[in-house]
Formats: structure tokens, C-alpha cells, sequence
């Protein structure tokens, strides 16, 4: 794996984790958590993407984990749906 690439990623997720600090400190109110939702998935994206290798799998492999993502982001939306 090319050094380059890995000591970028590695840059990205310390910005991204820096956000993550700085975010919890502000009082945005009802969208801390949103906002915190959407740099994980970021950080996750990044991982997959680059120390996982995905970028490199073929076509099934990337289909397996882009609906393993669908389904978390869904369970994770799932106590947010008002019960009727």
C-alpha cells in the first residue's frame, strides 16, 4: 500500500476527528447528534475505502458492504420512525 495514501487517510481522520472534539463542545442543540452521525460515517468510509482495501475488491464484495452500510444506517434511523 502506497505511504502517501495511507498518511493521508491518516491526516483526514485526525481533521475528522478534531470535529468530532470541537463538536461536542458547541451547544448546537438538537443537531449535535445528526452532525455526529455524519462524521462517523465519514471516518467508517474512510476506513473501508482505504485500510480495508475495498477499492481493490470486485464488484460482489462492494455490493455485500454497501448493503451491510444500508442496514446499519437504517437500524440506526429505526427508534426515530414514530410508532403508529
Amino acid at each position: 500500500m502506497e505511504t502517501r495514501r495511507l498518511i493521508l487517510a491518516w491526516l483526514i481522520l485526525m481533521a475528522l476527528l478534531a470535529s468530532t472534539v470541537t463538536l461536542a463542545l458547541l451547544p448546537i442543540g438538537p443537531l449535535k447528534p445528526w452532525a455526529a452521525f455524519m462524521i462517523a460515517l465519514a471516518k467508517a468510509g474512510i476506513i473501508y475505502w482505504i485500510f480495508m482495501e475495498v477499492r481493490s475488491e470486485n464488484s460482489l464484495v462492494r455490493l455485500a458492504i454497501g448493503t451491510s452500510l444500508v442496514w446499519v444506517v437504517l437500524l440506526a434511523f429505526v427508534p426515530f420512525i414514530p410508532l403508529l
